[in-house]
């Protein structure tokens, strides 16, 4: 389970990084674009990390941790060029997810695996 949460996070931060614009076909058999974070929302966020319990609102048992919710209409604002609750990221100049800049992103941290 561990290791899932870790992929699911890694890709979040790879494709905020990147912004990159998607596509999907629609059913007329059409191409629609989908922005990036709309993607990540519906497809990681919300069904993996906006649950009860974790990261869906304040009033989860480990908000006070964390305090980010990561639901659809608040997650981007709280994720991307947010300051993380954790002390020593931001003594060190860490975003929870810094755009364009991964290695200065404490999601990545977290789940590199080969900080000192």
């Amino acid at each position: 389970m561990r290791t899932l949460s870790l992929v699911v996070i890694f890709s979040l931060i790879i494709v905020v990084s990147f912004s990159i614009a998607s596509c999907k076909k629609n059913a007329g058999g059409g191409v629609s674009v989908k922005d990036s974070w709309t993607i990540i929302q519906e497809n990681i966020l919300t069904p993996s990390c906006a649950t009860s319990g974790c990261h869906a609102t304040a009033s989860d048992a480990n908000f006070a941790q964390h305090e980010l919710v990561l639901t659809a209409g608040v997650a981007y604002e709280n994720l991307v060029n947010g300051s993380p609750k954790n002390a020593t990221a931001k003594t060190a100049g860490l975003l929870r997810v810094k755009a364009g800049d991964y290695l200065s992103s404490l999601l990545y941290q977290k789940i590199d695996c080969q900080g000192a």
